[in-house]
């Protein structure tokens, strides 16, 4: 007989979208409606009683139970504490020691760049939300190329040109707003334009010396999606 809990013990109708919780019975990451308990148990199902009540776990509790050393680190790629670590040992039932995820990385254009006018910018999206990150061109090729090494499962590689000079402020600030929407919008982006805070003319020199002041900025620059709201992380 199921055991008997108090309504006022019982949290039900809960969701997770499975980067959480495990079922304790085969270690896979679990989809769906579950409750938890004052004692701080979690079962699947809307509440007791309704649908299979088997005990779910976290996913985190997996990784740890493998021994994986969570400070390991290199110059190209992390191996954090984090839920991506975790999705991907419950998926694959291997140590995450031979999968590693990007780190958000620091570029700068050359002087070579300069002399070109522009330069590539690489970045990749977590494909279960709105986080972007900007990743050396190393890390951008394994993503594409779905490299052994990388979890390329859970992130999207992008790549886009970016405009270093012109004649005016103005004219750099928008191609590149412009190129962010348009990207955004082709590949269904949300949020990407987020991530540069506005500042679309970063790295920006000009051709001109002698002009010294930005000038009005265009108001004809591609509008963002509807959707890009609840940019997790970001920066420019």
């Amino acid at each position: 007989m199921a055991q008997y809990y108090p309504k006022s013990q019982i949290k039900p109708n809960l969701y997770t979208n499975g980067d959480e919780y495990a079922l304790a019975t085969n270690n896979q990451p679990y989809i769906g409606l579950y409750y938890s308990l004052s004692n701080g148990q979690l079962f699947s199902g809307k509440s007791p009683g309704q649908g299979q009540n088997i005990a779910l776990i976290p996913l985190k509790n997996l990784v740890n139970s493998q021994g994986i050393d969570e400070d390991i680190t290199d110059t190209l790629f992390s191996i954090p504490s984090s839920r991506d670590s975790n999705v991907y040992t419950a998926l694959t039932k291997n140590k995450y020691s031979s999968k590693s995820i990007p780190i958000s990385v620091k570029r700068f254009p050359t002087n070579e760049d300069y002399k070109i006018g522009e330069f590539q910018r690489y970045f990749c999206k977590k494909n279960t939300s709105n986080l972007y990150l900007e990743i050396d061109v190393k890390v951008y090729e394994n993503l594409v190329d779905n490299s052994s090494n990388i979890a390329f499962e859970l992130y999207t590689p992008i790549s886009l040109p970016w405009r270093l000079t012109g004649d005016n402020f103005g004219e750099v600030y928008n191609t590149n707003k412009n190129i962010v929407f348009q990207k955004e919008r082709k590949e269904k982006l949300y949020g990407f334009n987020q991530y540069f805070k506005g500042n679309f003319s970063k790295f920006y020199e000009s051709l001109n010396s002698t002009s010294s002041t930005p000038p009005p900025l265009s108001n004809t620059s591609i509008s963002p999606s509807s959707n890009s709201t609840n940019l997790g992380g970001g920066g420019y």
